[in-house]
């Protein structure tokens, strides 16, 4: 195997060659047609500059010199007119460009201030005058070209990022002026945070500078979170926080695009919205940034709920500083750049006083108890209270420190006239951490990237780029304690005791002192919990062919993601329940556990073609081919997939050989895709363009297989156990096995084998008018529409169960050991899920125009699936939950959202008069003033019940209530949050509820009927430029979020109970149907959602910033 290539990109190579024959040779065919390039290409983030030359009577000009220059850099680009008089400049980076066109016989023409954005396909006509050379006339590039694309897209600048308030400056609300794009709810499982025209929140592809950025990855041992979506490739590398500043700092960006229908074969992988993030590059000129934001809680209101308690919880304390700064400049001039970002954020998270016990200082002094106890008893803090019950109270208050660092360089270098290269590289640690009493936890998420492209003519009419992305990821979580208010830290052997554990990569120690039943208890845990880690290479190569009328372009882009999930795989929980324990040092209970470790690879490439067709002057057609390939993924250890086969029958299925493969490659995923654009009128900047296009998408089918890298190796319980414990409770834990016999393991995860299962498939097509109102603003109204298939659906089902009374439950099967748990995911028709979504979507655009610049848009939409997650579980052969029960609105349905963001720059004048020419420099010049508002209809809300599985399941059946014909669904009562709640009375059980499991049907109430109030928030800015010298000047900012204070409520209870036909059902709570949270409160950091203060939704809050620009 040494000889072939694909040992240059395999990132495991002591991995044992255990691939089946079709998967050697696909591994092989992908390694061959990567290192084939420049034959290939792949998605980026340049654009395309093509055009016609004319003369004034309108007849095209062949022979004419085009020279494209980069005003930041100074590079060039030349090509010439070919017999039909037209031109084509590819891979452009984004900025700004001037254009000359030359030809003996007519005036020279220079267009200067063409601006060109990711993946912008701008076309331009320029008109040559008969003239001599040596005349200049130069043109506005405003009123000369349009954008001839088919898809929908919006992209916003780094000037206007910077002008807009941004919470956090995380720019997850700015992608919110998006049409089609909400917020999705992470349920502690969804990690994408963004519902693209209703699709999953995992369905969108990121990337920065061309290359993957869906490298997030967990810092905690879920394997559901971890697995399923960060594990996979299928979600962003969010920072702690859950920001998008672990991605790129926003002083970092030079811009965002975003697509969200119908967008050419170039691009892919994913069906949902792709998020490109272009880095910015230095220029001819230093230019550089310092700046410091500062948040106080003295500024801020409080909680709607804490105001409305009683008594009233004060407003908790709030300290936020984010500080950094950008440089950048030439190295050599015309040839060398660089531009370097740094970003730090320092948050202590505000926590609410908590009392606690610890030992007193006669225990801890105590000599009957053994030294490596009273190491442990001496790692909580001293208290001053009295003593009582050998415990001393422990009043505390600490904020949970929050911290974030980026950072990244790059390095532009125009090698010759035609060729150019660009490398990046980025680290981004960050953290969350929470104190109990001297016990710190610390959840910790590092990102780094290294990116180098190299782009380059091949020919006067060929256009080469090559990227390579080689990132790592960590994700970990751990507890350690700190030397605070007199702890003492104990050593790692007195820790588990007096001994080290043997072995462990994960180790973790709980140690619970006195029972419940004693007066005081106190409890001390420490330790790792996670050791995450994933490993991503990226290879991309970029060809644009022009040929007459055609922009040619072939595409191939492969990515290996390589996954590690490191739970604890050595945890000890210890209880000492009463003084006699301790002094006898004889522990009463001792439990050790154990979970799996494992590393899974995921391969995914992706070929296309596609002709970009000039047909007319005023007609473009888009024609591609995409075709997908993702091969079930592979453990790095032979022993970390299982799955079960012939699952149909859950009484006689059997775990397969190993080495099995989850699924087959589907060969088959092929994605036509055809868009067409067509200029009905030519007026200069009242230019009306209709665009339409059609797609197949295919999302990522990896994630189903994972699930089975979880579980336990050991678990073992012991009693009354002296210290220092013996080899057997401190025993490394085995080694992974592949059992080959049954009885298999009840600890074994198991996923059945997925014999049918085939790529999930969407289809995407969409209309849109874009009607240009002057030259400087356009008005976008389209039509979108997409219809989500094969969308896999998780089932499970228990074997060989017994209940709280030994009674047994389940499936009965003789190859497995009691208390196995099969997990199946399906996606073939009847079983799998589906959505639809259809909008209409209206965008207005304004560039920076006479110091204003506004950004706004509206979509009238619904969409409706079945499931709206992937993580979420039903119960396998309940017709009460099969897709057809479930279909409603999504969770992602927001029927009408609103945004708008704008900027207003005050416009100076100079008057003649001195007095005048005053009030003018002192009170009008420099401000600026910025609002973005935010409304949307509310989320859905869905009143369910839960039914037992009837033994065949470990998880209950999630049902719908029949509607009560005549009762209001809403109530009014001045005194909850938002005015009014939902009805009890307007719900009743199923009739069927207590029947057979089997019999058992949803109500009548559709899943995600009701709806939460109307959400809305105002954000607003204002600032100024002080001139300090010709290269310096200060900016101050004031920025409020949710500006009038307007409470927007989540969180509603709707739960109306559990039941069973063995016992009687508990009343519906009084709670029931009420708010019980501000919007924006939910996220917990990481791949768990936004942390809450940098959220939309809550309460006003404000920030000031000092910016210093030279």
């Amino acid at each position: 195997m040494k000889k072939w290539p694909i040992r240059a990109i395999n990132l495991n190579p002591e991995r044992p060659e255990n691939m089946t024959k079709r998967s050697n040779w696909l591994r092989l065919a992908f390694a061959a047609l990567l290192f084939t390039a420049p034959l290939m290409i792949a998605q980026s983030t340049t654009a395309t500059l093509s055009g016609t030359v004319v003369d004034q009577a309108g007849a095209v000009i062949p022979d004419v010199k085009i020279t494209v220059l980069n005003t930041a850099t100074a590079a060039r680009r030349d090509v010439s007119t070919n017999p039909q008089g037209d031109f084509s400049v590819a891979l452009l980076p984004p900025g700004k460009y001037s254009l000359r066109a030359v030809r003996t016989g007519f005036a020279r023409i220079e267009i200067p201030n063409i601006t060109l954005n990711t993946n912008d396909e701008q076309r331009l006509l320029v008109n040559l005058k008969v003239g001599q050379v040596t005349e200049t006339i130069t043109v506005d590039a405003s009123t000369l070209g349009y954008e001839s694309s088919s898809s929908v897209a919006t992209v916003v600048d780094s000037n206007f990022v910077d002008q807009l308030p941004l919470k956090g400056r995380s720019f997850q609300s700015l992608l919110l002026m998006t049409p089609g794009v909400v917020s999705g709810g992470t349920a502690g499982k969804e990690a994408g945070q963004l519902s693209v025209n209703g699709l999953r929140t995992n369905s969108n592809y990121w990337t920065i500078d061309g290359v993957s950025a869906n490298t997030g990855v967990a810092s905690t041992g879920s394997a559901s979170v971890n697995v399923n979506q960060a594990f996979t490739g299928a979600v962003p590398g969010f920072n702690a926080f859950g920001g998008t500043n672990g991605l790129i700092s926003v002083d970092a960006m030079q811009e965002f695009k975003v697509q969200t229908a119908t967008y050419s074969a170039e691009f892919g992988r994913q069906p949902g919205g792709q998020v490109q993030l272009t880095t910015r590059s230095g220029s001819n000129q230093y230019r550089g940034v310092l700046y410091d934001y500062l948040r106080n809680d003295i500024l801020e209101a409080n909680d709607w709920f804490a105001n409305h308690r009683n008594p009233q919880t004060p407003r908790p304390k709030t300290r936020l500083n984010d500080f950094g700064g950008t440089f950048g400049g030439p190295i050599f001039r015309n040839r060398t750049f660089f531009f370097f970002s740094y970003e730090g954020m320092r948050y202590r998270h505000p926590v609410n006083l908590s009392n606690a016990y610890v030992p007193s200082a006669t225990l801890r002094n105590d000599p009957k108890i053994d030294p490596n106890i009273r190491a442990l008893l001496n790692a909580f803090p001293t208290s001053t209270q009295p003593e009582v019950n050998n415990t001393q109270l422990y009043p505390y208050y600490q904020s949970s420190p929050m911290n974030s660092d980026s950072m990244s360089l790059r390095v532009d270098q125009v090698l010759n006239s035609k060729w150019t290269l660009f490398g990046r590289y980025a680290y981004a640690p960050s953290n969350q951490q929470a104190w109990t009493l001297a016990q710190l936890q610390t959840s910790e998420t590092n990102q780094n990237t290294g990116t180098v492209g190299l782009t380059g003519l091949l020919t006067p009419s060929l256009t080469n780029q090559l990227s390579f992305n080689y990132s790592t990821a960590g994700g970990t979580g751990n507890t350690s304690i700190q030397p605070v208010n007199g702890a003492v830290v104990p050593t790692q052997a007195q820790l588990f005791g007096g001994k080290a554990p043997i072995g462990g990569n994960t180790t973790f120690a709980s140690w619970n002192f006195f029972s419940s039943s004693y007066p005081n208890t106190f409890n001390l845990s420490v330790g790792d919990q996670t050791q995450n880690a994933s490993r991503s290479l990226n290879i991309t190569d970029n060809l644009s062919w022009s040929k007459g009328k055609h922009m040619l372009k072939f595409g191939v882009d492969y990515r290996r993601l390589s996954s590690t999930l490191a739970p604890k795989d050595y945890n000890m929980s210890v209880s000492a329940n009463t003084l006699s324990s301790l002094e006898t040092n004889v522990m009463d209970s001792v439990s050790v556990s154990g979970n799996r470790q494992a590393t899974l690879n995921y391969d995914n490439v992706s070929f296309y073609a596609q002709d970009g067709w000039k047909v007319t002057p005023r007609l473009t057609v888009d024609m591609g081919l995409r075709w997908e390939l993702n091969p079930p993924p592979s453990g790095l250890n032979p022993n970390d997939l299982f799955y079960v086969k012939g699952w149909e029958d859950p009484t006689t299925m059997l775990l397969t050989p190993q080495g099995t493969q989850a699924y087959s490659t589907d060969w088959h995923a092929l994605a036509p895709r055809l868009g067409a654009s067509y200029e009905l009128r030519k007026q200069a900047g009242w230019e009306t363009v209709v665009r339409g296009g059609y797609g197949m998408f295919y999302d990522l089918s990896t994630a189903v297989a994972g699930y089975s890298i979880g579980g336990s190796l050991r678990s073992s319980s012991f009693v009354k156990q002296p210290v220092p414990f013996n080899d057997t409770i401190l025993a490394p834990i085995p080694d992974r096995t592949y059992p080959t016999t049954p009885p298999y393991p009840a600890t074994l995860p198991l996923i059945g084998l997925l014999d049918g299962y085939t790529t999930p498939t969407t289809q995407e097509w969409n209309v849109a008018l874009q009607q240009g109102l002057g030259k400087n603003q356009v008005l976008t109204v389209t039509y979108v529409g997409n219809g989500a298939r094969k969308l896999p659906r998780s089932y499970s089902l228990l074997v060989n169960g017994t209940d709280s009374t030994g009674a047994k439950i389940g499936f009965s099967n003789p190859n497995f050991a009691s208390g196995a748990t099969v997990r199946v995911t399906r996606n073939d028709a009847g079983y799998g899920d589906s959505s639809d979504y259809s909008g209409l979507q209206v965008q207005f655009q304004r560039q920076l125009h006479k110091g204003l610049q506004v950004l706004s848009n509206y979509t009238w939409a619904h969409a409706i699936d079945t499931a709206s997650q992937d993580t979420q579980i039903f119960g396998y052969l309940f017709p009460s939950v099969k897709p057809q029960m479930t279909r409603g609105n999504s969770d992602n349905d927001r029927r009408q959202t609103f945004n708008i963001a704008m900027s207003y720059q005050a416009r100076s004048f100079n008057p003649e008069n001195i007095v005048l020419r005053t009030l003018n420099t002192g009170l009008i010049k420099g401000w600026v003033f910025e609002n973005m508002f935010t409304g949307q209809t509310g989320t859905p809300i869905d009143v369910t019940l839960s039914r037992d599985a009837g033994g065949y399941d470990v998880n209950s059946i999630t049902l719908h209530p029949d509607i009560v014909p005549g009762q209001p669904f809403w109530l009014s009562d001045p005194t909850v949050a938002g005015k009014k709640y939902i009805n009890s009375a307007a719900f009743q059980l199923p009739a069927n509820l207590m029947g057979p499991v089997q019999s058992v049907t949803q109500g009548n109430l559709p899943r995600n009927y009701l709806r939460a109030p109307v959400f809305w928030q105002y954000d607003a800015s204002i600032g100024r430029d002080f001139k300090l010298t010709e290269r310096f000047k200060l900016q101050y900012r004031a920025e409020m979020f949710n500006a009038l204070n307007h409470p927007n409520f989540t969180g509603y209870s709707v739960g109306m109970g559990y039941y069973s036909p063995a016992f009687k059902p508990s009343p519906i709570p009084s709670t029931f149907g009420k708010a019980t949270s501000m919007a924006g409160s939910g996220g917990q950091g990481g791949l768990l959602g936004i942390l809450p203060i940098f959220s939309n939704g809550g309460p006003r809050s404000v920030q000031m910033a000092l910016k210093l620009v030279f």
